[in-house]
């Protein structure tokens, strides 16, 4: 999508999305192991402050995603489980930690398995 709209960082485009489309709500998803590593992304604070996220629990990464810098500064404004329905309603910063039954397979891998899937 960011090749279609011509953006490079997640920031950029979450800012595209925004004017495009200023009736939409939108939450930002990610996984656990992108969270842990979130602050090095460029312009990070910006995404946090223009859309709620949702991050997914990924095998590995549940406890170096909660003691990271992103989650420290975000802890005020983390819902629990119980309200991550209300999520896109929430003024951003909010974002919720979803755990669920954890897959191994790596992103890239199940998009290779779609892939495989869709030319059948």
């Amino acid at each position: 999508m960011e090749d279609r709209i011509g953006t490079r960082y997640t920031a950029d485009t979450a800012r595209k999305l925004r004017l495009h489309y200023p009736q939409m709500r939108f939450v930002w998803l990610m996984g656990a192991d992108n969270l842990a590593q979130m602050r090095h992304w460029q312009d990070w604070r910006s995404i946090a402050s223009m859309l709620p996220i949702a991050v997914l629990d990924r095998p590995g990464y549940g406890l170096p995603a909660a003691q990271g810098l992103v989650a420290k500064v975000l802890a005020p404004h983390r819902l629990g489980m119980a309200d991550a329905a209300a999520l896109a309603s929430q003024n951003p910063p909010a974002f919720v930690y979803l755990k669920s039954k954890l897959n191994p397979l790596s992103a890239t891998a199940l998009r290779r398995a779609g892939k495989a899937y869709s030319h059948r």
